[in-house]
């Protein structure tokens, strides 16, 4: 057969414009032993001679059947796609293994059976289905919070790739004597880069930095872990400084952001964190932590003492403690951990 065979197509379903006197919908069943159904067709009582008690077969029975399957051809002429149905893989008893039904949620997204007599609802998760998108399309959005060996959703030809290294820790204060104050450094928020690979993806390790400890009293805070995707790499952020008893005004710096590497669509160093800064005893300012796109630095504290708050999202610097005149030792805050994101493409 040759591509210039292809038959002719009809703009119009038959018997479109056939009012009600003239065609009727076909059932899948019926009681009427003279009207066609798709369980028996036209019955035996139409194959029968009008003389020995038989019905002719129905005009509209014929515009039915024939409305019916021209508006399928109609449909798949057009390219229509077969969206998945529940009601009718109810009435089949399954979709088969290889059908192909396209999404009812996604735009371009289809998915295969790999089970006979599948009863599962794709969009929502059910087994025994595999999804796959058109040429060039999403076909999945993962993130990894965990550090891992990376294999790609089947169909995969393409990724993108971000990247987001860990907060520092924010600084802590040491003990203050009577009459002595201060505030410490927030923490650097993580460095974050971007990439997008179409090949030697597959098998790629996966590094998630940890945040950085919030320094426990006279301490500064710890860098943040570096997170990677191959060798993709995003530097964890640093650590603020402490908050150094003094009798008069101090300023401790606060971490800087961590650096990127390896990217070749974009990168970035996270926010740095801000200074502590004491003026008097009672009105200081906690440095707040860095932060990136994808998280938030510990707020700063200020005026009495308090531990410094942590980063949150993915990559966020903690914040600095403050100590004021008689306080105890406080801790900083946290710093988030990082993550991996990655889009797979068809």
């Amino acid at each position: 057969m040759q591509s210039s065979q292809i038959p002719d197509k009809s703009q119009r379903v038959f018997a479109q414009d056939a009012t009600g006197s003239y065609v009727r919908a076909i059932p899948q069943t019926t009681s009427d032993p003279a009207a066609a159904s798709f369980a028996q067709g036209f019955p035996p009582q139409t194959f029968t001679d009008e003389g020995a008690g038989g019905t002719p077969p129905d005009g509209r029975d014929f515009n039915g059947v024939f409305n019916f399957l021209s508006a399928w051809q109609r449909w798949a002429a057009a390219g229509g796609p077969i969206i998945y149905d529940a009601t009718f893989q109810a009435g089949i008893g399954g979709y088969p293994r290889g059908a192909v039904v396209a999404s009812t949620t996604s735009f371009g997204v289809f998915w295969i059976s790999t089970t006979e007599n599948n009863t599962t609802t794709p969009d929502t998760g059910g087994a025994g289905w595999r999804r796959f998108a058109l040429a060039g399309g999403l076909l999945n959005f993962r993130l990894f919070s965990s550090s891992t060996t990376y294999t790609p959703t089947d169909g995969t030809q393409a990724i993108e790739v971000t990247v987001v290294g860990g907060g520092g820790g924010g600084g802590g204060a040491a003990a203050m004597p009577a009459g002595q104050f201060a505030a410490a450094g927030g923490g650097g928020g993580g460095g974050f880069a971007t990439s997008y690979l179409t090949s030697d993806f597959a098998g790629a390790p996966i590094i998630i930095g940890g945040g950085g400890a919030g320094g426990a009293g006279a301490a500064n805070g710890s860098v943040g872990g570096q997170s990677s995707f191959g060798g993709i790499t995003a530097g964890g952020g640093d650590g603020g400084a402490f908050a150094v008893a003094t009798p008069g005004g101090s300023c401790q710096v606060g971490g800087s952001g961590g650096a990127s590497s390896g990217t070749n669509r974009g990168a970035s160093s996270g926010m740095g964190g801000t200074a502590g800064v004491a003026f008097t005893n009672g009105n200081m300012v906690g440095g707040a932590g860095g932060s990136t796109p994808y998280g938030a630095g510990g707020s700063s504290r200020n005026t009495n003492s308090n531990a410094g708050r942590p980063g949150t999202g993915y990559g966020g610097g903690g914040g600095g403690a403050v100590g004021q005149s008689g306080s105890g030792g406080l801790p900083g805050g946290a710093g988030s951990p990082g993550v991996v994101f990655v889009r797979e493409y068809a």
